[in-house]
């Protein structure tokens, strides 16, 4: 596969092409609402999640605890 996939750690920044995709992810890719107040709702949605993932760590590390799923070493 072509490109350099060495920093490709969540994906997030992955360039993604649809020959490429799984056979699973491209019948799901014909499934996608693609209308704007489907995305827009699709992101509220998805976004409020991330907002509380990241309230719950600030909650956990300011109680002196870890964040869920995380360790830190202050060393």
């Amino acid at each position: 596969m072509p490109g350099n996939k060495n920093a490709v750690t969540t994906g997030e920044y992955e360039t993604i092409w649809f020959d490429c995709l799984t056979e699973e992810e491209q019948l799901l890719y014909d499934k996608i609402d693609t209308s704007t107040l489907a995305q827009v709702e699709a992101g509220i949605k998805f976004f409020t999640f991330r907002e509380r993932r990241m309230m719950e760590r600030i909650h956990s590390l300011m109680s002196g605890n870890q964040a869920p799923g995380r360790t830190y070493d202050w060393t």
